[in-house]
């Protein structure tokens, strides 16, 4: 088996016994979204359903961060591999890209915990390939919002989710950093998933 996936079963077995989130959502700032998930009003188990199977992914990343930038960089990227866990309580998947030419994957694991209704996401790619907790978040009316810290040039900064616009094939996927100095949220890097049927 994979060692990714074994690291990532072991990391499913421990946390789905001992977490326990401490982080709560804040005020939800974005609007309702369209499609399949708008009759949505609590999260479960189901939430990241259109994440199964293969995606194609245009991505769009703000060249600079933190620093009022307004330039965009867009590349393409691939999603494989979306599959359940744990009787559905967990879904993994891989995200392939080339950054500054060089080849970039990441994995995704989500686990779902019913008691709380709360999703917490980890991630590890080839730069950093530690599985490590990134945001934890549900969804509500249908939006999906997460949150979390990690860090941006040695530093701690507050970290944002925001899934949106989720249909049966598609769905909008946005990451912000909290600009102290600005006290606002910046998004950062913006992804659009569209399903590709085999």
């Amino acid at each position: 088996m994979d060692k990714r996936i074994l690291i990532a079963l072991f990391i499913l077995g421990f946390t789905f016994t001992y977490f326990t989130p401490s982080r709560t959502l804040s005020q939800n700032t974005t609007t309702p979204m369209k499609g399949a998930a708008a009759a949505m009003t609590l999260s479960k188990k189901s939430d990241f359903d259109f994440l199964l199977g293969k995606c194609k992914v245009q991505n769009k990343r703000l060249k600079e961060r933190l620093v009022g930038s307004k330039e965009w960089i867009e590349i393409p990227a691939r999603l494989e591999g979306g599959r359940k866990l744990l009787n559905g309580l967990a879904l993994m998947d891989q995200y392939k890209a080339e950054f500054n030419g060089e080849y970039f994957e990441g994995v995704s694991l989500r686990l779902f915990k019913p008691a709380t209704e709360k999703w917490t996401i980890y991630w590890m790619d080839t730069s950093h390939p530690e599985m490590t907790e990134q945001v934890v978040g549900a969804f509500k009316d249908g939006i999906g919002e997460f949150y979390g810290e990690e860090l941006f040039k040695g530093k701690p900064v507050k970290l944002r989710f925001i899934w949106s616009e989720i249909t049966a094939t598609s769905a909008r996927w946005e990451q912000a950093y909290f600009d102290e100095g600005r006290h606002a949220w910046e998004t950062n890097w913006i992804m659009e998933f569209t399903r590709i049927e085999e």
